[in-house]
């Protein structure tokens, strides 16, 4: 969504201009992030894995495990990717928020292209023995193990309407009004499904409801500053699918995540554009 990253572009480039350069660093950064997290959302075999000759490439010109896990990352190269973000948490033991970000990725790649749970368990179990002790990732892993094993996707043959009243409508509300992370294990499962369907199925019968999830999940987990992929999903809703139910349901999550992004120790304040652009939203959905 080239006009988005254009639009943030110019807003971080007046903040540059009036000196508020960790506004604008911390913006550059959320379009870097918001690329890797479109390119990563499909399984490499629907658009293609990069050729492993960027591999030596990777490992000459970037120096640490994290950055190449995430160039890996943005190449599809998801085994690759694993490995590395693995090696990330290895390297960083006095940096419990790179191995946080790092264990999290490694779950997300895993979860959403149905890489085996029992290698998924058994990696988890070598990360939690290369994390500084004592650590809150201690407990984090312990819960999302016991996620992974309690967790059972029902069958998909009876379609993704069938999947989403099964997996996702009963915790909606906890997972707009909770914590989301209780949820981790189910929610990057279904993303994996939804992106998937929303790739190579013509039909677009479910397409309101898929962006709606699509947008709902990726905004719980981001780590972006601002603008992230899960708003422009929840765009596309509103925008090409007006009159669905889902609609208002992807405005009021929208709105909530401009409201979050924009509100400080000093209340919220959301700037000019972000409100004209809420009540163009708004209209749209005949509000």
């Amino acid at each position: 969504n080239m006009e988005i990253i254009r639009n943030s572009v110019h807003h971080y480039k007046e903040s540059a201009k009036v000196k508020n350069f960790y506004f604008a660093k911390q913006g550059i950064k959320t379009i870097a992030a918001k690329c890797v997290s479109c390119h990563s959302q499909l399984p490499a075999k629907i658009y293609g894995k990069i050729s492993n000759k960027y591999n030596l490439f990777i490992e000459k010109e970037i120096k640490n495990s994290y950055d190449q896990a995430m160039m890996s990352y943005l190449l599809r190269d998801y085994n690759r990717a694993i490995e590395k973000f693995s090696d990330s948490v290895k390297e960083n033991k006095a940096d419990a928020q790179i191995q946080d970000r790092s264990i999290r990725k490694i779950l997300k790649i895993s979860l959403m292209n149905d890489i085996k749970t029992d290698q998924l368990v058994k990696r988890l179990g070598q990360l939690k023995q290369d994390i500084k002790k004592p650590s809150y990732l201690e407990e984090n892993i312990d819960e999302w193990i016991k996620q992974i094993k309690q967790f059972k996707m029902p069958s998909s043959g009876k379609g993704i309407d069938f999947l989403v009243k099964t997996v996702l409508d009963p915790i909606e509300s906890e997972i707009r009004n909770g914590d989301p992370n209780n949820f981790l294990v189910p929610l990057h499962s279904m993303q994996g499904i939804l992106s998937r369907n929303m790739a190579m199925s013509k039909d677009a019968k479910n397409s309101a409801m898929s962006l709606y999830w699509l947008g709902l999940i990726e905004n719980s987990f981001h780590e972006d500053f601002m603008f992230s992929l899960g708003d422009m999903y929840l765009k596309r809703c509103i925008n090409d699918f007006s009159k669905s139910k889902f609609a208002e349901k992807c405005f009021e999550a929208i709105k909530e995540s401009y409201t979050l992004g924009f509100t400080g120790s000093s209340g919220t304040n959301l700037p000019n554009d972000i409100k004209v652009e809420l009540n163009e939203l708004k209209a749209k959905i005949g509000k």
